[in-house]
C-alpha cells in the first residue's frame, strides 16, 4: 500500500479548496486516495474529502457505504490498510495534520466504532503503511529521520517502536510486507529503486530498478508477484520476486480505454493497488475519480465506481 509525503501534501490543497468551493480536480473533488482490501473480500477506500468508505470485492455489482468522515478536514490520510482486530474486520489508517502530529484511526467495518489516537508524535511524516499479514503488527515509514517503525494496531494505545534506519543516501517510500517470508518490499524515493529488507533488521537486497516514481505495492495471494504503480508514465507493472532479473511485465499504462457496450472510460492516473483474495487487482485512477478492478490474467478490466 502506499503513499508518499507530497500526496498528502496535495490532500491538503484539495481540501481546502473543496472548502472554498473550487473543484481541484476539474470533476468530482471527492476522488478516492487509497485502497485496502482483506483476502476475506471486504474492502475501504478513503476518499480525497475525508470519506471512509467500504464495499464488499465478492459482490458482482457492489455498493459502498460510509463507515467513516473525517470531521477535522486539517486531518488528512497517509494510508490505509486493512486487518482483523477481535473478529471484526478493521480499517487502519494514519492521519497527518503537520509534519509533527500524526494520529492512528481504527474503524471497524460492522460495528462502526472508531477510535482516533495521538500516538505518532515525533517520528516525522508517515509516508507509508504495511500490515504484517495475519497479525496486528504495522510497519511504517518516516521521511523525516528516513526510518522504519512498526506497532501493535490492537494495543489500546500504541506505540511506535524503532525497526530499522536506511543509509543517508536513502528516503523510504511505499512498503509492502510478505506473507510467506520475513521480508518488506521497500522503494527508494530518490532513486526509484525496490529493495527486499529483511524483517525485523532491515539487511537489503538491491531488488530492481523502475522507470518512474513508485507510488503503490501490493502483493498478490500466492506472495509471488508484486504490482507496483508508478507515477512517471502512469503505469502498473508485475514483478516476479522468484525470478525477479526476468524483469518487469507492464500490466496497464495511464490513457489505457476500457469500453463497455457504449461507455467509454480511461485510465487517467494509478496511484494506489490493492490485491484481493482472489487473486484480482484493484487498481485507484484518482486523476479519473474511479476504482478499476484487472484479472490475475491482466486481460480483463473493468470499472467499480466512479465517484
Amino acid at each position: 500500500m502506499a503513499t508518499q509525503p507530497p500526496r498528502v501534501v496535495r490532500a491538503v490543497v484539495a481540501a481546502a479548496l473543496a472548502l472554498a468551493g473550487v473543484n481541484a480536480t476539474g470533476g468530482n473533488w471527492s476522488r478516492p486516495m487509497e485502497i485496502a482490501v482483506l483476502a476475506s473480500g471486504e474492502a475501504v477506500v478513503f476518499l480525497a474529502d475525508g470519506r471512509l468508505v467500504a464495499f464488499d470485492t465478492r459482490e458482482e455489482q457492489p455498493r459502498w457505504r460510509e463507515v467513516y468522515r473525517v470531521g477535522d478536514l486539517s486531518l488528512q490520510a497517509a494510508d490505509v490498510e486493512m486487518a482483523v482486530l477481535n473478529g471484526e474486520p478493521t480499517a487502519v489508517a494514519v492521519l497527518s495534520r503537520t509534519a509533527r502530529q500524526s494520529f492512528l484511526l481504527r474503524v471497524g467495518l460492522n460495528s462502526g466504532a472508531s477510535s482516533l489516537v495521538p500516538t505518532l508524535m515525533g517520528i516525522g511524516p508517515v509516508g507509508s503503511l504495511a500490515l504484517r499479514p495475519g497479525t496486528s503488527e504495522l510497519v511504517l515509514t518516516s521521511a523525516s529521520d528516513r526510518s522504519l517503525y512498526r506497532m501493535d494496531v490492537a494495543d489500546r494505545s500504541p506505540e511506535p517502536k524503532f525497526l530499522f534506519s536506511l543509509p543517508q543516501r536513502m528516503r523510504p517510500g511505499v512498503v509492502a510486507m510478505r506473507a510467506a517470508r520475513p521480508e518488506i518490499l521497500l522503494s527508494d524515493v530518490d532513486s526509484d529503486v525496490l529493495y527486499l529488507a529483511r524483517y525485523p533488521d532491515g539487511a537489503r537486497t538491491r531488488l530492481r530498478v523502475v522507470d518512474g516514481l513508485i507510488r503503490s505495492i501490493a502483493l498478490d495471494p500466492s506472495d509471488r508477484f508484486a504490482y507496483v504503480a508508478e507515477g512517471r508514465h502512469g503505469s502498473v507493472w508485475r514483478i516476479d520476486l522468484a525470478n525477479a532479473s526476468a524483469g518487469p511485465r507492464e500490466v496497464l499504462r495511464r490513457g489505457t480505454v476500457l469500453v463497455s457496450g457504449e461507455a467509454r472510460s480511461i485510465v487517467r492516473d494509478p496511484v494506489d493497488l490493492a490485491v484481493g483474495g482472489d487473486g484480482r487487482l484493484w487498481i485507484v485512477d484518482e486523476a479519473g475519480a474511479a476504482l478499476f478492478v484487472l484479472k490475475p490474467d491482466g486481460g480483463t478490466l473493468r470499472k467499480v465506481f466512479q465517484w
